[in-house]
Order: C-alpha cells, then structure tokens, then sequence
C-alpha cells in the first residue's frame, strides 16, 4: 500500500476503486444515504469492462460496496475476475446474505454491526440480521481464514451503551471494529447523532478500550478528531480513491454532480478532464466528511505517522 500511496502523493492517480455496485439494501438504517432501491445498475459485463480499464490504468484495489452487494445475483462473477486483475478486494456487507463461495475471492470484509445483541435489529430495522451476522463471521472463518474481518459501528444515539460489548465480540471473534462517525449531509437529517456530552464519553470509552488491548481499527488521531466535529481538514481521500456509483457515472461527492460515466468515457481521460481536476481542487478544501473512510486516508495520504502505521497494521 505503501508505494501507491507515495505515488498518489506524487499527483500520478489514484490506485483503489471504490464501486457502488447496487444502491438496493433490504435494510433501514436511519444514517444511511445511500440506499436506493430504484437506482439503476451496470451489468456483470459492463462492471468487467470497467474494471479492465481500472486495471490498465493502473488500479491496484477494489472497494465494493452498497447497498447490499450480496443482493446482486452475479457477485461471484465480479470478485472472481477482480481477483484475476490481481486486484486486492475488499468489500463491505450487513451480513445479511453472505455466500461463502464468494468471499474466497475477498481479502478484507467489512461487516456492519452496531450493537452485539438483537438490539442491532431494531437498530437497522431488519429481522435476524444479528443471528446472520454472527453466521456470516463463522461461515467466512470457515471458508476463508485468511480473509480479514472488520466489524464497522456506526456511533449513534443508539448504541452508546453497546461500546465494551461491541469490542468483546470482536475480540472473542478475532475481528477488529472499526467505529464510524455519522455521515454528514446537509440534506439529511441527523436525529441519532451524538450530542459533545455523549461524544466525549463515548469517545472516551473507546479510547480505554484501545488502551485495554481491544482490536479496536481506528486510530488514536481519528478518535481525538470524533470529539471535534467541527475540526477541519483538509480531505485528500480522492487523491486515493476514485469512486463510480451504480451505473457507472462518476460524481462530485461534495454536490453529487455528474462529472463523467466510465461506460463511455474511459478513466485516464476522466482522470485528466478539467471538470474532474476542478472537482479534485474542490474537494481539498472541503471536511465536511467524517467517517473513518475519508479522515484515515487524508491522514495516511499526509504521511502522519501514527495514522499511517495504524493503517498499514491493519492491512498486513
């Protein structure tokens, strides 16, 4: 990661693809923004096409996300060839559907969990969904041992109670849990997010448990940078990562602009086009974004040290 990342740092291009391959979720989460069952989507050939052009270009990773990946029928097919790019694949799912003939091909998988009991039902709305969690991890273990498993906590109003829980199971399961800021949208409500009081302490809280040995993913940088919302930055995730959405097009994640599509219009000509540069000049100054996602990749793409060896720990 190391290498890409210092030739990211060079202006060259971004190595990992972030894909939004369905936006369909049989869940309800009340943080979520991106849950569209009516979204289009690219077919199993137009994703391979794509990710060809990734490969040519010089992509080394694959992040594949939702919605529900597992909700689409032909998600063998897609790790399957990302793997045959000599892509790393990482991908993130509710647990809900896991196949493990699937995730063979999957290096690290993301598996939200916002509470250790059914109270991460009620949570997400949806029936089961911890009891297939907890089969999902086993099933994986069991089918794939190398595969790396990070249980993401989104910290809410919800779950502040959940916090030492949350890390036992991780632990008992040797996952590491990664916990997540609420993403913030102006066009969104934020009725669950945490009031400073319940951030300090909540923050606080996870801090003793990283302290007490617990696999907690985030680093120390990130969570002093949970208890200040209104801290800003300087976002550089998009030096790193180039994100296409469902059916293909590639947007600004400040204004969700249409900037171009990688079905007809290949990726080093997207990647050079003024109104992707004008976008890349955009987002450096915007730190509207708080999830662990965009605030350990700025800190890694700035070579701070602790977020950066936090980072490659959790890679290798």
């Amino acid at each position: 990661m190391l290498i890409p990342l210092l030739k990211a740092r060079l202006g060259t291009k971004p190595f990992i693809l972030s894909h939004l391959v369905t936006q369909r979720c049989n869940l309800g989460c009340p943080y979520c923004l991106w849950k569209d069952n009516q979204a289009k989507e690219l077919s199993l050939e137009e994703i391979k096409t794509i990710h060809n052009d990734a490969a040519k270009t010089g992509f080394k990773a694959v992040f594949l996300w939702g919605g529900e990946p597992f909700l689409r029928k032909d998600l063998l097919e897609i790790v399957r060839h990302d793997k045959s790019l000599g892509w790393k694949v990482t991908m993130a799912t509710n647990g809900c559907f896991l196949r493990p003939e699937v995730t063979k091909y999957v290096d690290e998988l993301l598996i939200s969990l916002d509470a250790a009991s059914t109270k991460h039902d009620k949570i997400v709305e949806g029936k089961n969904v911890f009891e297939n969690v907890k089969k999902s991890i086993r099933l994986v273990k069991e089918h794939n041992p190398e595969c790396r498993i990070r249980l993401c906590a989104v910290l809410s109003k919800h779950n502040t109670s959940e916090l030492r829980k949350l890390a036992e199971f991780a632990k008992a399961r040797q996952c590491t849990l990664l916990f997540q800021h609420i993403d913030l949208n102006p066009a969104y409500p934020h009725h669950c997010d945490l009031s400073q009081q319940e951030r300090d302490r909540a923050i606080a809280e996870v801090q003793t448990l990283k302290k007490e040995g617990f696999p907690i993913a985030n680093s120390w940088s990130y969570l002093e940078h949970f208890k200040s919302p209104a801290k800003t930055f300087q976002c550089r995730s998009q030096k790193v990562y180039f994100t296409l959405w469902s059916d293909g097009s590639v947007r600004s994640c400040i204004t969700r602009e249409k900037i171009a599509n990688a079905l007809t219009t290949p990726i080093t000509q997207i990647l050079q086009s003024p109104t992707y540069q004008e976008f890349l000049c955009k987002s450096k100054k915007c730190a509207r974004c708080k999830d662990a996602g965009t605030l350990e990749t700025t800190m890694a793409y700035n070579l701070k040290p602790e977020p950066l060896w936090n980072t490659i720990k959790h890679l290798t």
